[in-house]
């Protein structure tokens, strides 16, 4: 298929949208068949007009570039959607007219058939997904010329004599009108999104299209930037591109930038755009994207390195035991002097600096990765709650959210260098592994993103994690980032024990989410409560919470006496909610996942350390919960762990023993938490004036070659 402009203006040309209509073959199909000789499918012939130029971001309408088929052009016909067994191919013979001919027969009969373009590449919904949009290159004396190789369309009918493409998915483009700046032989564009906001490498499939089984491993791939490539540009003031894109929509997010960045022959410019509000890039159109002024020079150094990437063995412990640190922010002075190398040293030693982990530490492989940024972090610290990004270039995009703690961050790219450090067998230890960035911002900031498949079966919680952690304000302050956000969401997959005083739920859902969760080893430090107010409300569907029944049952009694050397029992408000869940301990100050300091109670090490084994191989099967895993933990932890924290733990109890409520299924005044201040977490008789660290972010799915394919 080729663009055909020649009878319109250059500026006609905004919306790449083919809408196909088809017209009768001469002698009638017939019935269902699967050897049709012939297909006619003619491209719609409308006059295109012009809409309004904009000096801001993204005007698009329904506006429609005019396209025609071309010689080879071939079409794909499959009676399956979802495969390409039996798939026939018809081969244009009339461009003009749109006539394609039979050249392979579709070899079965359906009630739905699956068309596709191009035949040379998709034959099916999988394929489909395939399709991506990396390596395009624009040249100078054919600006449109590499557009039809990147343009995919599919469709289904369930009569293919009478096919129509009209509303059917097909690629989007990016139009670039770019001036108000001398461009001296640029050879790049590359559209970046700074924040959350991401943009799509291949097409998405979703509803009827997809096959659940079948096409989920090639779903989503997300990326922060864009690019195509130009040859053979002069000097220019004014430079129009066309970058093909994936036919899914885009969603910008409000408070995100967009960053335009032309790479010339010897310098580099950028123009951000700011997204005042969310924003839409619907799939299958061409959206302008214009920009006249505020260009500036791209500073920083954007050499690459011999040594980007290389991995330093910090020590060599059990293979699948994996922790990986790197840097975001770092430039290659900070390399020079030894910063970088200092502040790696730092995570690992400190990452190891509190129990269990301190027994456990000689088991586990630990690497850090070299990862030069082009500028250091140049965010601005907003006091106790995060920091403000001011459009600083680092390499792994570590972007801070404004008023909170949240950190985001190029998963993919983390990934990648990562799997630099974990051998032969990389693509199947990442799925386990524990990635940590630290953010070269001294700020309160982490956020942790586990990446699991909700089906795999295991129960010791088989999840991949990237732990974003800033350096904190202090070094206290670093330590407790870290040991919250690493050593207990990132490898722990433990759960927040904390909650925010406005927040509430009685969703049944989030209360049968957390069963799935315990079962596959997530979240196992808090529980459902269910008091006789939430039994009324929700039908008795859920029993009373006693201290028969909560998770951590099994710990009550015990000889290691847990309810009195740290007070164990059943507290209301846990999982961010002030109700319907609880916690193990009362005081936040004693929990490193209520407010981020003291220790880690004891149901959080007893999945620690049977994480831990079976990460190491001591344990081959699903056993968590078993009398035989029970007595080992405990004995383990008398043993090994309590000699060293039971101390601790005691001089920060009151005089007199926190009271629990262990009993029944309501809540007493004394076993419930209290916190001041609107968002505050919870903390007995703590004011908290600074925000809670945020919930970890689980998405369901696996990492293959860098990229999270999203289980759908």
């Amino acid at each position: 298929m080729k663009n055909n402009h020649s009878a319109f203006p250059i500026a006609f040309l905004a919306i790449f949208l083919y809408s196909c209509s088809i017209e009768e073959p001469s002698e009638p199909a017939g019935s269902i068949i699967p050897d049709i000789p012939y297909i006619i499918a003619t491209l719609e012939d409308d006059v295109l007009t012009e809409g309004p130029e904009t000096k801001t971001l993204f005007q698009y309408s329904n506006k429609k570039l005019k396209a025609s088929w071309t010689e080879g052009d071939e079409i794909a016909i499959s009676p399956k959607l979802y495969d390409c067994i039996n798939a026939g191919t018809y081969r244009v013979t009339d461009p003009e007219k749109g006539v394609f001919e039979c050249s392979k027969a579709v070899g079965a009969t359906s009630s739905t058939y699956g068309v596709f373009y191009p035949a040379s590449k998709i034959k099916s919904t999988a394929q489909y997904t395939r399709f991506h949009y990396e390596g395009q290159v624009q040249r100078a004396d054919d600006p449109q010329g590499h557009m039809g190789a990147y343009h995919s369309m599919r469709t289904q009918t369930s009569d293919y004599s009478s096919i129509s493409f009209s509303g059917a998915k097909q690629s989007s483009c990016m139009r670039f009108c770019l001036s108000g700046m001398e461009f001296d032989c640029p050879v790049k564009i590359e559209l970046q999104s700074i924040g959350g906001s991401r943009f799509y490498l291949n097409n998405v499939v979703s509803g009827p299209f997809r096959n659940y089984s079948t096409d989920a491993p090639e779903s989503a791939v997300l990326t922060k930037s864009l690019s195509l490539d130009l040859e053979g540009y002069g000097k220019t003031d004014k430079l129009e591109a066309w970058m093909m894109m994936s036919d899914n929509d885009v969603n910008l997010v409000a408070g995100d930038i967009i960053r335009v960045i032309v790479y010339c022959k010897e310098k580099a410019y950028c123009s951000d755009i700011s997204i005042s509000s969310n924003l839409t890039l619907t799939g299958g159109h061409c959206h302008n994207l214009t920009i006249s002024k505020n260009w500036k020079e791209r500073l920083g150094d954007y050499t690459k390195y011999d040594w980007d990437g290389e991995v330093v063995t910090l020590q060599e412990g059990i293979e699948g035991l994996d922790l990986v640190i790197m840097g975001d922010g770092f430039i290659k002075e900070d390399f020079d002097n030894g910063t970088y190398e200092a502040i790696m040293r730092q995570a690992y030693e400190e990452f190891f600096s509190i129990e269990p982990y301190t027994s456990l530490r000689n088991a586990f492989s630990v690497y850090y990765v070299k990862v030069p940024s082009p500028e250091r972090t140049q965010a601005t610290t907003t006091g106790a709650n995060g920091a403000s990004n001011n459009g600083h270039d680092t390499r792994l995009s570590c972007t801070f959210t404004p008023n909170s703690t949240t950190i985001s961050g190029d998963h993919d790219l983390a990934v990648s260098y990562a799997l630099a450090a974990l051998g032969a067998n990389a693509n199947e230890r990442i799925q386990d592994a524990t990635i940590v960035v630290m953010a070269n911002q001294e700020c309160r900031a982490g956020t942790c993103y586990t990446s699991w498949y909700s089906g795999n079966g295991q129960d010791y919680g088989k999840a991949s994690a990237i732990a974003y952690c800033a350096l904190g304000t202090s070094a206290n302050e670093r330590i407790e980032l870290m040991h919250h956000e690493i050593c207990g969401h990132g490898f722990g997959k433990l759960a927040d024990e904390y909650y925010y005083s406005s927040s509430s739920s009685l969703n049944p859902s989030l209360l049968s989410n957390l069963v799935q969760y315990h079962a596959m080893g997530l979240y196992r430090n808090t529980d459902r409560y269910i008091d006789n107010y939430i039994y009324n409300a929700l039908g008795g569907a859920y029993p009373l919470t006693t201290k028969e029944n909560v998770y951590w049952h099994d710990l009550f009694g015990t000889a290691n006496s847990y309810e009195q050397t740290e007070g164990l029992g059943i507290f209301k408000g846990g999982y961010t909610y002030s109700f319907g869940f609880c916690r193990p301990t009362e005081d936040g100050n004693r929990s490193v996942m209520n407010a981020n300091r003291g220790i880690f109670n004891a149901i959080s090490r007893r999945q620690i350390y049977y994480r831990y084994r079976r990460l190491c191989g001591e344990l081959s099967g699903n056993c968590y919960g078993s009398a035989e895993e029970l007595a080992s933990f405990l004995e383990w932890d008398a043993t090994n762990i309590m000699p060293k924290i039971v101390s601790t733990a005691s001089s920060r109890l009151d005089a007199e023993n926190p009271s629990a409520d262990t009993g029944s299924g309501s809540s007493s005044g004394t076993g419930s938490a209290s916190g001041e201040g609107t968002g505050s977490a919870s903390g007995k008789g703590v004011l908290q004036t600074k925000l809670p660290l945020p919930s970890p972010v689980l998405r369901s799915g696996h990492w293959q070659d860098g990229r999270f394919i999203a289980e759908q």
